[in-house]
């Protein structure tokens, strides 16, 4: 990043006022970065959660239209569900993932994907369904070779 950049050009550690999207939007509105790589929805539930234009948020967010939203490029995976082989075995593992694919078959387990983890629904996937091209897009991202191999 710093090679291609310039010297403070960085990734920020997770926990930190810039990492995740609010602090890559953050970094962003307070001057401190030019570019905020975030999901499309990302100014709505950070920084105008009525969705009429005007910040309502942090006293850092800007208001809508001071900033330019680019179309979407790619396509981020979701968040995985992960569990630990050595604490959990394979049955009981079905049987989580069977009631959670099980919320998508109605209005109510869809209400809770939404409210509990803020998703419209789940899907079973590999890792390697679940990536896709991803990593070959991340790949392409101006300095992140170097940074990968510190």
């Amino acid at each position: 990043m710093t090679t291609f950049f310039h010297a403070d050009s960085e990734i920020p550690e997770g926990g930190t006022q810039y990492s995740g999207y609010s602090g890559a939007m953050k970094c962003m509105m307070t001057g401190h970065g030019d570019v905020a790589l975030v999901k499309d929805t990302a100014y709505r539930l950070y920084c105008d959660e009525n969705e009429d234009g005007v910040a309502d948020g942090p006293d850092w967010c800007l208001e809508r239209d001071e900033i330019v939203m680019l179309p979407s490029f790619g396509q981020a995976p979701s968040h995985p569900v992960m569990y630990d082989p050595a604490r959990m075995d394979d049955e009981t593992m079905l049987v989580i993932q069977e009631a959670l694919l099980a919320l998508d078959d109605d209005s109510e387990g869809r209400e809770i994907l939404n409210d509990v983890l803020n998703t419209a629904g789940m899907v079973a996937s590999t890792g390697e369904e679940h990536l896709g091209t991803y990593s070959d897009a991340v790949s392409n991202v101006p300095g992140i070779q170097a940074y990968l191999e510190k």
